[in-house]
């Protein structure tokens, strides 16, 4: 009857839930890896950004303080 047959469909039932259920939680681990990779490349551009940043800022304070240094030479000149 039909009882028989759902009795005997149950492990099959069950199997498929089972696979349901660990594919939507490998979609949503793929989603968060995703998400944490665009967050790691979003901050690989900032910190390559704020290190160019900082390289011009060291060239800029070599050029001020080579600048002060030819100065107060030529103060001690005069």
């Amino acid at each position: 009857m039909f009882v028989d047959k759902l009795s005997g469909m149950l492990p099959f039932l069950a199997l498929g839930a089972l696979g349901v259920a660990n594919l939507v939680a490998a979609v949503g681990a793929l989603r968060g890896s995703r998400r944490a990779e665009e967050l790691g490349e979003e901050r690989y551009e900032l910190l390559r950004d704020q290190h160019e940043r900082l390289e011009l800022l060291r060239e800029e304070r070599k050029t001020l303080l080579d600048e002060l240094e030819r100065e107060r030479r030529e103060r001690l000149e005069a």
